[in-house]
């Protein structure tokens, strides 16, 4: 036995007996979210995400992710972001919506981009109408 194994061994019988925490859980209750400042979107988006909200019945806040999700992608193709130090990048979002499975995150998506869905089967169709009128 070395000269410190006693004195660690008086240490350890004199210490407290240790109490066995329970478990704990490894998800806890999360308090209520804030409600989605909707005014903020505008006339326009505010607009639309309350009627994809009336439509589908989806909370408030997936309706106006959705519609913003929408609206950023209408205007990548338009416009550029030049930041404080000067530097443009390009407008570019990226959104993940987080909800139980039924809370109308799909249907809710559907609503707000049947525009520009409807705009890409346009351009599809010109552009396979232009393609036919090149090959005679």
């Amino acid at each position: 036995m070395s000269p410190d194994s006693g004195a660690i061994r008086a240490i350890v019988e004199q210490a407290e007996e240790m109490r066995v925490e329970p478990p704990r859980p490894l998800t806890r209750q999360m308090p209520p979210a804030d409600a989605f400042p909707v005014d903020a979107l505008g006339d326009v988006l505010g607009a639309a995400a309350r009627a994809i909200h009336d439509r589908v019945q989806a909370p408030l806040a997936i309706c106006s992710q959705s519609v913003l999700a929408a609206a950023a992608l209408a205007v990548q193709a338009h416009a550029d972001v030049q930041l404080p130090m000067g530097h443009v990048r390009p407008v570019s979002d990226f959104f993940v919506t987080v909800a139980e499975s039924g809370a109308r995150k799909s249907a809710s998506d559907t609503e707000a981009t049947w525009p520009i869905r409807k705009r890409e089967q346009a351009l599809g169709e010109t552009r396979d109408a232009e393609l036919l009128g090149a090959q005679w």
